[in-house]
């Protein structure tokens, strides 16, 4: 059999599993060989951030309600680009190394699907062979045993 991985994300999460199989014909085993959380998973903003002394101008007037200089109008989108960009960096290194890896199989939220495939390096993406546009981080492996074997049955590239 193929030496495979399955790799499922969300903006928070991360989980790598290796297949198992005892012979050609049965349903795959899985194996988890990594599993991460970025800080984005809270989705609580004091994790995120600080009000350190020095942050905020000492001259604003304390009548007029305005504290800061300036607001951080991108923050989540910079903080959704920096998960992603961690996200795609522990697949590649997840993917480079593991030994003899033939193929990949993938999954995430399509939300951010494309933007993690895009981060890929291209000897990474190539071992692809199936993704998937579904958070699958959450359920159950034996569920999860089951969507691989149907895709196996029929794959879908998307």
């Amino acid at each position: 059999m193929k030496k495979r991985l399955l790799i499922l994300a969300d903006l928070g999460h991360l989980k790598a599993f290796r297949l198992l199989y005892n012979a050609p014909g049965l349903k795959p085993k899985l194996d988890l060989i990594g599993s991460f959380s970025t800080s984005e998973a809270s989705n609580r903003m004091r994790d995120k951030v600080t009000d350190n002394p020095g942050m905020f101008r000492g001259d604003a007037s304390s009548s007029s309600g305005v504290r800061s200089s300036g607001e951080r109008h991108n923050m989540e989108l910079e903080f959704h680009r920096r998960a992603i960009k961690e996200l795609a960096g522990h697949i590649n290194d997840i993917v480079r190394h593991e030994p003899d890896l033939e193929e990949c199989l993938f999954a995430a939220t399509k939300e951010i699907h494309n933007q993690i495939l895009e981060q890929l390096q291209p000897q990474v993406r190539s071992k692809i062979v199936s993704h998937w546009r579904e958070d699958l981080t959450r359920i159950p492996n034996a569920s999860l045993v089951q969507r691989v074997d149907e895709w196996d049955k029929q794959p879908v590239e998307v």
